[in-house]
């Protein structure tokens, strides 16, 4: 860590040292100074990217959340329970039909 943190300096000290070399003023100044500060600074970057070591102190992941709970239903209430009120009184008798011509079976609820 030390050894990238002083080619990082190293490289920042090289980028404002050229730039103080050049006139901004001068309108024929060559490309090539920011060309090469360009370049270094792709290069500084890539060893940045590019270094794969992890820290002492690196914590690893968080255990995995619990696994959720299967779903719990309830079984159905049980039915009513009847008394002599609520059932239904139905009788079945015939009953003439005069459209028909004869007698219809026919039920009556009350």
């Amino acid at each position: 860590m030390r050894n990238l943190i002083r080619i990082a300096a190293a490289a920042a000290m090289l980028a404002t040292g050229s730039m103080g070399v050049q006139a901004p003023a001068e309108a024929h100044v060559s490309t090539g100074v920011a060309v090469a500060s360009g370049l270094l600074g792709l290069g500084v970057g890539a060893a940045i990217a590019s270094d794969h070591r992890r820290d002492d102190d690196y914590a690893p992941p968080p255990p995995p959340p619990p696994p959720v709970p299967v779903a719990y239903y309830a079984p159905p209430p049980p039915p009513p329970s009847y008394s002599y009120d609520y059932v239904q009184h139905c009788r079945v008798f015939d009953s003439w039909n005069p459209y028909e011509g004869h007698y219809v079976r026919t039920r009556r609820c009350y």
